[in-house]
């Protein structure tokens, strides 16, 4: 049986194609999931499929996700702790899972400006207490004159019951 060298060059050329189209699919996927985690959003279309599959991901993520309290409150306990660790992989494993990779690096930049003690001041502080739905709360600070000086929301992980900072 005679091999035919054009055929089998062929056969590896278009395996070898067909690979690199999967790979770069999922480099790029990886890359626009990252872009949207930085704050949701890419400068150019995503695809619907490229969509499902971040979705798809950050449910994952999401069921995955064991910090937090069964409290609004001992969620902020366990993020203040963090932040007076100066451990801030932590304190971020905290924030909802598409702003984690960012607020490790705004919580550096805080903990080197010494913006994070101004923070856990201001965490510190008499809160007044929002329900804006049964899986969303509002904590506000107010000055000696009742001025606002400082909110942030919480959301329940429906997954694991788990509260999860979305917002300072």
């Amino acid at each position: 049986m005679k091999i035919n060298k054009k055929k089998i060059w062929w056969g590896v050329l278009l395996a070898t194609i067909i690979v690199a189209f999967f790979v770069y699919r999922y480099v790029d996927d990886r890359r626009i999931f990252a872009k949207l985690d930085q704050g949701g959003v890419v400068d150019y279309p995503v695809s619907a499929r490229q969509y499902e599959a971040y979705i798809k991901d950050l449910d994952a993520r999401y069921k995955n996700d064991r910090y937090g309290s069964t409290t609004p409150e001992g969620t902020l306990s366990l993020f203040v702790e963090a932040l007076k660790n100066e451990d801030v992989d932590l304190a971020a494993k905290y924030f909802v899972s598409e702003k984690q990779v960012k607020m490790v690096e705004d919580l550096k930049a805080g903990v080197k400006s010494g913006g994070v003690k101004s923070l856990i001041g201001d965490l510190s502080k008499k809160k007044i207490k929002s329900i804006l739905s049964d899986y969303r709360v509002r904590f506000e600070t107010v000055d000696s004159n009742n001025n606002l000086e400082f909110s942030f929301d919480l959301r329940l992980n429906k997954f694991t019951d788990k509260w999860k900072i979305e917002s300072l």
